[in-house]
C-alpha cells in the first residue's frame, strides 16, 4: 500500500511501495501544518492545525471532502474503526466522523472534560481511549452515547 507522512509545510506526502521505480506523490490540502495522517486502501485522511480533515481519493488522485472540525485549538488525532472516525482537539472535544460508503460527515462532539487536549487516540471494538497532555487517560463506550467507563490520571515527570 505504501506509506504516507506529514510535514510543517502542509503537504501530504505519499509513496507507493509497489512502484517499481519508488516516487514520492505530494499534494497541499491544508492552511496549516498537518498533524496526523492515516491511510487507508482508498483515502488518505489528514488532519490539520487549521481545523480540518481532509479525505483524499487515492484513486482519482483528488480530494474527496473537506470537513471543518468544530471545537477550539488545533486538532491533533485521529482514530478509525470499521466506519467510525474519531477525531481529538486541543479543547477537549472529541468528535465522531461517519466514515461509512464514502459519506465522511460530522456525526456530533463530546466534550470530554479533560484540561488538556486530547492528543492521542485509539478507538477499537469494545472502547475508546483518549490521552490528554496532563496524563488524563479517559476510557469511552464506543456508541453514540459515549459513556465514560473509566479515568486514570498518569502522574507525568519530565526530566
Amino acid at each position: 500500500m505504501g506509506w504516507c507522512t506529514v510535514s510543517f509545510l502542509q503537504k501530504v506526502i505519499l509513496m507507493d511501495d509497489r512502484e517499481e521505480v519508488k516516487k514520492l506523490t505530494f499534494y497541499r490540502s491544508h492552511s496549516k501544518p498537518v498533524l496526523a495522517v492515516k491511510v487507508t486502501d482508498r483515502h488518505v485522511l489528514s488532519l490539520s492545525e487549521d481545523q480540518t480533515l481532509v479525505v483524499y481519493d487515492r484513486v482519482a488522485g483528488k480530494e474527496l471532502k473537506r470537513i471543518n472540525i468544530p471545537g477550539q485549538g488545533d486538532t491533533g488525532s485521529l482514530s478509525l474503526q470499521d466506519n467510525s472516525l474519531y477525531v481529538g482537539d486541543e479543547s477537549g472535544g472529541l468528535h465522531l466522523i461517519d466514515a461509512s460508503q464514502d459519506r465522511f460527515s460530522l456525526v456530533t462532539s463530546y466534550n470530554t472534560g479533560t484540561p488538556g487536549s486530547n492528543w492521542f487516540i485509539s478507538a477499537g471494538l469494545g472502547s475508546v481511549v483518549t490521552a490528554a497532555r496532563d496524563g488524563t487517560i479517559q476510557v469511552f463506550q464506543p456508541d453514540r452515547g459515549m459513556a465514560l467507563i473509566n479515568t486514570v490520571q498518569v502522574l507525568l515527570r519530565i526530566v
